[in-house]
């Protein structure tokens, strides 16, 4: 299991993630990536993509977890109600 760290004062939610060893129809081996971010401990996004290797599964969910924790994507938009 990885867990990717929350910016400062917890304004980004946790974020976590797995890969998964799958079997596919045809009897090949695929390896699903699964992030879920919760915040005030609720699940408020799940997301999951299949690679064929177990290597490029870890680099994506490396490189959507920093994509997460980036301080300007959970700034409330000027406009827009915050929860």
């Amino acid at each position: 299991m990885f867990q990717c760290s929350t910016e400062e004062n917890h304004v980004a939610p946790e974020t976590m993630g797995n890969i998964l060893q799958r079997e596919r129809k045809d009897e090949s081996i695929g390896y699903a990536a699964v992030i879920r971010l919760k915040q005030g401990g609720k699940v408020v996004l799940t997301e999951t993509k299949t690679f064929d290797r177990r290597q490029a599964a870890a680099t994506w969910m490396e490189n959507a977890c920093a994509n997460w924790r980036s301080p300007a994507r959970w700034k409330p938009r000027s406009g827009m109600p915050h929860c």
